[in-house]
């Protein structure tokens, strides 16, 4: 291993709020790795390490996107470091109380674009729940649907419980979205085969798997793996 690298981690942006705090841990116990993070949607990602983007370590959150990207050869073989869930987030005024008021036509909702994993996990879910909404904007990554719903210009979106969580108190009302109306949620984390310091980023795939990452996870609204 090399001392005093950084380490580019390519991450899904429901990451965003967690990924300092495990990157923390990490350096704590390997004070000679800093680690740089770039969060966006699992699929621009997936797209920018496909053109030669550099980075060492891709998490997606979704394995599709992961297998895509192992195919392609651009990341080694991934391993499941999380899981999460789908939820239902409003602005406090808003008129969505229950699921069944996403079917009203006055009700705007964001959804992510659906080649965006947090897009495809939502269309399923309407799909199973039978409802069919207005939707009023279409956002590339979790985070544009979030800012959306906090600043009021829809009535509610389709987030992961953690965005809920992470959210600033009295910003967002979450709404449950029943398991069986659901696909599970992976978060698969691989080395970027380009990478120039493959054991190193190894190395912090390995650590995201630990119990010490997998309490932070669970602290954060993930379902950890173990």
């Amino acid at each position: 291993m090399i001392a005093n690298l950084t380490l580019t981690v390519f991450a899904a942006a429901s990451l965003h709020a967690v990924m300092p705090a495990l990157g923390q841990a990490y350096t704590a116990t390997h004070p000679q790795v800093t680690l740089r993070y770039d969060f966006d949607g699992s699929q621009v990602l997936a797209a920018q390490l496909k053109q030669g983007a550099s980075a060492d370590v891709f998490i997606s959150a979704d394995s599709k996107t992961m297998d895509t990207a192992h195919t392609d050869g651009t990341v080694e073989p991934a391993v499941v470091i999380a899981h999460n869930v789908l939820v239902v987030v409003t602005p406090p005024a808003s008129p969505v109380h229950v699921l069944g008021d996403l079917a009203s036509p006055n009700v705007k909702v964001a959804l992510c674009v659906d080649t965006a994993p947090c897009g495809r996990y939502a269309r399923a879910a309407l799909k199973a729940l039978n409802i069919t909404p207005n939707v009023a904007t279409e956002e590339i990554n979790v985070e544009g649907v979030v800012e959306k719903v906090v600043l009021n210009e829809v009535d509610a979106g389709i987030v992961y419980q953690t965005d809920a969580v992470s959210a600033k108190p009295g910003t967002l009302n979450s709404i449950a979205i029943p398991a069986e109306d659901q696909t599970a949620v992976n978060y698969p984390a691989a080395v970027v085969t380009a990478s120039a310091s493959q054991a190193d980023a190894a190395a912090f795939v390995t650590f995201l798997t630990s119990p010490q990452a997998q309490a932070i996870l669970k602290t954060n609204g993930f379902v950890p793996i173990h």
